[in-house]
């Protein structure tokens, strides 16, 4: 058997499973998901409530993560333009994150 076919043999059973892994994965999932959507039907809410839900979860998630990126810009910029200063840089950092994640 020539080398590029024991390559691609190696390739493809490598390739299948790793796509097993990933159904596996996503069929959990999945079942959760349907399980939700079940649930909000029996509940009596509008079809759209469990996609909603599971934005405004993300949503949320990713506003604390855009919060820690914005306090981690500030406490550079201060680090940097106020010569090096540690402790009033991570201060401002510190307060800027608190702020944001009180105002929101």
């Amino acid at each position: 058997m020539p080398a590029a076919r024991i390559a691609q043999r190696q390739i493809g059973e490598v390739a299948g499973e790793q796509t097993r892994g990933g159904g596996t994965h996503y069929g959990s999932f999945s079942q959760r998901t349907e399980g939700v959507g079940l649930l909000v039907i029996q509940i009596g809410l509008p079809w759209w409530v469990a996609p909603a839900l599971s934005i405004a979860g993300f949503a949320g998630s990713l506003e604390l993560l855009l919060f820690a990126t914005i306090a981690a810009a500030v406490t550079a910029a201060i680090h940097l333009s106020t010569g090096r200063r540690t402790l009033l840089s991570v201060g401002v950092g510190t307060l800027v994150y608190v702020a944001l994640s009180n105002l929101f």
